[in-house]
């Protein structure tokens, strides 16, 4: 189960109904299950059907929560025109990273998390 505000769950949104391409998040926590916390990360595809990020400004987010006390424990991103539901993309990242994705879908307003550990898991998003 992961928290978060439900003024950080509104902003996320709002900003990903306001759009026209998909946007993304870093998901920081000073604590394990809270989101508290969030950085934009650059869609460096200014694209509508796709996000990709640089990854220096990950690893400058990363120096940025270190330094502020905080983790990163996730990220974020929109979907315009489909479910919140992770692409091949995402959950190859997912495998990766091992952390929390949230996901926004402008196609359904509806917003899930997810994470990988052998297999996609539905996390459970409290406000």
């Amino acid at each position: 189960m992961i928290y978060i505000s439900k003024k950080l769950k509104s902003k996320l949104s709002e900003l990903s109904e306001e759009s026209n391409m998909e946007i993304g998040f870093a998901l920081l926590s000073d604590k394990d299950d809270e989101i508290n916390r969030i950085v934009c990360i650059d869609n460096q595809s200014k694209s509508d059907m796709r996000f990709t990020s640089d990854n220096n400004q990950l690893l400058d987010i990363d120096k940025y929560s270190k330094d502020n006390g905080y983790n990163v424990i996730g990220f974020f991103h929109s979907h315009i025109y489909t479910r919140p539901i992770p692409s091949r993309e995402d959950m190859d990242m997912m495998k990766l990273t091992n952390q929390i994705w949230l996901i926004y879908s402008k196609f359904n307003q509806k917003m899930l998390c997810f994470e990988w550990t052998d297999k996609l898991e539905s996390v459970e998003l409290k406000s």
